[in-house]
């Protein structure tokens, strides 16, 4: 039976399978709301998964939010919303804000009391993360990569953007951070200040050692040294390599 699980303070995570992995869902509780975090994949994702299990937790959200328009985040969101009359969904893409309606969200947007919308683009254009203050953690979804997770290495549209977005996680006031995937080498969660530094310290290191490879060798070549070196780590593709050149 998959379950919310409760990570801190109102934080709580669905595991959704997905291919050989997870995808996450989220749900950040507060004593002025509710907000969802990203919808999985599918009709059958939602019908099975996050109905259920917002109604084993005896929650359910007053608006919702996509971190990215990347359908293992964003694919279930119309079928979350026909459950939920009234919720309206949030976004930073502008493909759902344009396609399906939902509601245009910046940086530094206030959804609820204290919790905040923070743009983190670099995995994707589009790319969003929610910070909760009263428990200072950072729900990233994709935004912080390391080594990336299954058959997806790390997966950059823009390298020069995704360097900003880890320095900017590191000035702010974040002591915890939950990301959407079992990313390799240091999986979902850094939690405590310590952890969150070494957990961007390391998808830092691992950005730039690809960068490396791609401005020596090329992206292409950058991509099958790298994935031959290790066979058990998650493979990049050339288009992630290039962007880190």
């Amino acid at each position: 039976m998959v379950v919310f699980e409760n990570l801190i303070g109102g934080i709580y995570r669905l595991k959704v399978p997905f291919e050989d992995i997870y995808t996450a869902v989220f749900l950040l509780c507060t004593e002025n709301g509710s907000i969802l975090i990203d919808s999985a994949t599918t009709k059958e994702d939602v019908e099975n998964y996050i109905i259920p299990a917002l109604r084993r937790l005896g929650k359910k959200p007053t608006l919702a939010l996509c971190t990215h328009s990347h359908g293992d985040h964003a694919g279930g969101m119309p079928y979350v919303l026909s459950h939920f009359e009234g919720v309206k969904a949030y976004a930073a893409s502008e493909k759902l804000i344009n396609e399906r309606s939902f509601i245009g969200v910046k940086d530094g947007d206030e959804l609820l009391p204290g919790v905040i919308a923070i743009a983190l683009p670099g995995h994707s254009p589009d790319s969003i993360a929610i910070y909760d203050s009263e428990s200072k953690t950072l729900i990233t979804g994709d935004c912080v990569q390391l080594g990336g997770v299954g058959r997806y290495g790390t997966g950059i549209w823009c390298g020069s953007e995704y360097y900003k977005s880890l320095e900017k996680i590191l000035e702010g006031e974040a002591e915890n951070l939950i990301a959407s995937h079992e990313y390799y080498p240091l999986g979902s969660l850094a939690m405590g200040r310590k952890a969150l530094e070494e957990y961007i310290s390391e998808s830092r290191k691992i950005a730039l050692y690809i960068g490396e490879l791609a401005r020596v060798h090329g992206a292409e070549e950058a991509a099958k040294i790298y994935n031959e070196s290790e066979p058990k780590r998650p493979p990049i593709s050339h288009r992630s390599a290039k962007a880190l050149m």
